[in-house]
C-alpha cells in the first residue's frame, strides 16, 4: 500500500513564475509609456533651432500608466500572499524579485505623483 500523500506543486505554485513575468512585462510597458508621456527635454539644439517642445505631461497616457502600476501592485501582492501561504519549507524559493518589483512599483507611483502635479 502506498502511503505517499505528496502530489507536487499545485496550480498556484506553478502559476507564480508566469504571473511574475507578466508583472515584469507590465513594468517594462509602464516605463515605455512614461517615456512617451513625459515632457520633452529642452536642450541647447532645440533652443538654437527655436523648435517647439511639449512642456506638460500627456494626461491620457498618465491615466494608463496609473492603471498599469495599480494592476502590478495587485498582481504582486497576490503573488506574495500565494507564495507565503503555499510554500512551507525553508528551502522553497523566496521570490525576492517580486519584492524588488513591488518596491520599484511603489517608488514609481510616488515619483509619478510628484512629477505630474
Amino acid at each position: 500500500m502506498n502511503n505517499e500523500r505528496r502530489q507536487g506543486p499545485d496550480f498556484w505554485i506553478k502559476s507564480l513564475p508566469i504571473f511574475n513575468m507578466v508583472a515584469w512585462g507590465l513594468f517594462i510597458l509602464t516605463m515605455a509609456l512614461t517615456h512617451i508621456a513625459q515632457p520633452e527635454m529642452d536642450t541647447g539644439i532645440v533652443r538654437y533651432h527655436e523648435l517647439e517642445i511639449r512642456e506638460h505631461w500627456l494626461m491620457p497616457i498618465v491615466f494608463w500608466i496609473q492603471i498599469t502600476l495599480l494592476g502590478m501592485i495587485m498582481l504582486l501582492f497576490g503573488n506574495i500572499v500565494v507564495a507565503k501561504n503555499r510554500t512551507r519549507r525553508k528551502c522553497d524559493q523566496q521570490y525576492l524579485n517580486q519584492w524588488l518589483l513591488l518596491v520599484l512599483t511603489l517608488f514609481s507611483v510616488l515619483m509619478l505623483f510628484i512629477f505630474t502635479r
